[in-house]
C-alpha cells in the first residue's frame, strides 16, 4: 500500500506540470477519471493512516504522502458518493494535520506543513460536512431506498468515529474517550442495524463477506478497544466477531482476536465482573495498542502495547502480545 502511494504521489506530480506547448488540454472525460483516481487513493491513504500496521510511520511519509486538497463544503450534499468522499477527504486532511503537528512538536525545526494543515478554518470541516449531510438526508430521506439507507447509516457511522478521533488529538490520553460514551453507543446502534439490514449477520451461514471499501469492521474494532463500557464494547466485539470479513485490509477475525485479547487484559487487572462502566477501568489498565506485525501465513499477529504509569514522569510500560486468529 506504502508503495503504491508512493507511485500515485509521483503521478500526482507529473500530472500537476503545466502542458508542452501545442498540446491539447484534459478533456473533460479524463479530468472525471482522473479525479476517481485521486479519490481513490486518497481513501488508500486514509486507510494507512489509521491501520495497525504502520510500523510507526516516520515523518517523510507523513509529510510527502497523497496532498489531500479540501474543497468548499456545500451547504448541502446531492449524492451520498459526495458525502462519502467529502467525509473522506476531511478526516484524511485532519488526520495528516494531527499527525504533523505530532512531529513538529518532537522537534525544535519551524515544520511548514504544520502550520499549513494546522489553519484553523480546518476545525470547522466536519461540523460542515454534518450540516451538509444532515441537510441531505433531511431532503431525501423519503426517497431513498433500503441499500442508500445502509450506506447513508455507515457513513454516519465514520463520520461519528472520526469526531471521537479528532476530538482526542494524537496520540490520545486513554481516559479522553470516556467523554464519548453516547457517541460509542451510537456507532453500536447504527451498526447493528446495517449489518443486520445487509443479513450478514447470519452467523450459521459464514459464508464471509469481501469489500475493497471500508466499512464497519475499523468503527467495530475502534469501538471494542476505545471505549470502556463493558456493555458497548461487547456489543462492538460481537458484531466484529459474527461472521468473516474482510475490508480492503481490515480482517474482522484478526481484529476481533485483537479486541478481544485488549478487553481481557484491561478487565482482569480491574476485577472483571466490578467494572460497570468506563471510569473504574484506571488508566494504569488500560491499553494502547501502537503497532501489529501480522504474519499472515501462520494467521498470528505480534501487538505491540503500551499503558501509561501515573507519577510525576508519567513513565510507560510496553507490552508485546501475540494473538492468534
Amino acid at each position: 500500500m506504502q508503495g503504491g502511494l508512493r507511485i500515485f504521489r509521483d503521478w500526482q506530480s507529473e500530472t500537476s506540470k503545466p502542458s508542452p506547448p501545442g498540446t491539447a488540454s484534459s478533456s473533460q472525460n479524463q479530468q472525471c477519471v482522473d479525479g476517481e483516481i485521486i479519490q481513490i487513493f486518497s481513501r488508500l491513504n486514509l486507510q494507512t493512516l489509521l491501520f495497525p500496521d504502520t510500523h510507526l510511520f516516520p515523518k517523510d511519509f507523513i509529510k510527502q504522502n497523497v496532498r489531500i486538497t479540501i474543497e468548499i463544503v456545500p451547504g448541502a450534499f446531492t449524492s451520498l458518493k459526495e458525502a462519502r468522499d467529502c467525509l473522506d477527504n476531511c478526516m484524511g486532511y485532519n488526520l495528516q494535520a494531527s499527525a504533523a503537528a505530532y512531529f513538529s512538536r518532537q522537534g525544535s525545526e519551524n515544520d511548514s506543513d504544520a502550520g499549513r494543515l494546522q489553519d484553523p478554518t480546518n476545525k470547522y470541516l466536519l461540523p460542515q460536512w454534518s450540516s451538509a449531510f444532515d441537510a441531505f438526508i433531511e431532503k431525501t430521506c423519503s426517497t431513498l431506498g433500503p441499500k442508500d439507507l445502509q450506506g447513508a447509516m455507515l457513513i454516519e457511522v465514520q463520520y461519528y468515529c472520526a469526531k471521537i478521533l479528532l476530538s482526542v488529538g494524537m496520540p490520545p490520553r486513554e481516559t479522553a474517550f470516556d467523554d464519548f460514551g453516547a457517541l460509542f453507543e451510537k456507532i453500536v446502534s447504527l451498526a447493528t442495524s446495517v449489518v443486520y439490514m445487509s443479513g450478514t449477520c447470519e452467523v450459521s451461514e459464514r459464508t464471509g463477506h469481501f469489500s475493497f471499501e471500508t466499512g464497519l469492521i475499523p468503527p467495530l474494532y475502534f469501538t471494542a478497544t476505545r471505549c470502556r463500557d463493558p456493555w458497548i464494547r461487547r456489543e462492538a466485539l460481537s458484531l466484529l466477531s459474527s461472521a468473516p470479513r474482510q475490508e480492503c485490509v481490515w480482517n474482522s477475525e484478526m481484529l476481533s482476536q485483537i479486541a478481544e485479547r485488549v478487553i481481557l487484559i484491561e478487565e482482569e487487572r480491574d476485577s472483571v465482573g466490578q467494572v460497570t462502566r468506563s471510569e473504574p477501568v484506571s488508566l494504569t489498565s488500560r491499553l494502547s495498542v501502537i503497532n501489529a506485525t501480522i504474519c499472515s501465513a501462520k494467521r498470528q499477529v505480534l501487538i505491540e502495547c503500551y499503558q501509561q504509569k501515573c507519577g510525576p514522569d508519567e513513565e510507560i510500560y510496553l507490552l508485546d502480545e501475540w494473538v492468534m486468529y
